[in-house]
């Protein structure tokens, strides 16, 4: 495969597994999550089961994002290994991203409010 095939068929993967989690999102919390709500996942299956798919689902679109595109996409854009056999961690490689971002604000990011579909 060559590596703009792997590139799309890695994007094409992400963009399921993101839909898929939508899905699950848009289930899980049409009602807002509370801690009466989650204190009571045990007595409601239906409950557990989506907050359990969800959990998984972002787990997995993580993982796949950090381990597989990520790494694929930088080789992609000729930021891959300094010499033979040697790899960078996908933080610090993913950092080299910005020389292709001039319009990056680059100062530290500010809190974001919480999500309000989650009640404290």
């Amino acid at each position: 495969m060559t590596p703009s095939a792997k590139l799309r068929f890695l994007a094409d993967t992400v963009l399921a597994a993101a839909e898929d989690l939508q899905m699950t999102d848009g289930r899980l919390f049409a009602v807002p999550m509370t801690p009466e709500r989650a204190a009571g996942l045990r007595n409601d299956i239906d409950l557990l089961e989506r907050t359990d798919a969800f959990v998984a689902r972002f787990g997995r679109l993580q993982d796949t994002l950090a381990d597989k595109l990520l790494p694929v996409l930088l080789d992609w854009l000729s930021l891959g290994a300094g010499g033979a056999g040697h790899r960078r961690p996908q933080q610090s490689r993913a950092t080299g991203l910005d020389r292709f971002r001039p319009d990056v604000d680059r100062s530290p990011p500010i809190a974001q409010p919480h999500d309000p579909r989650i009640c404290a």
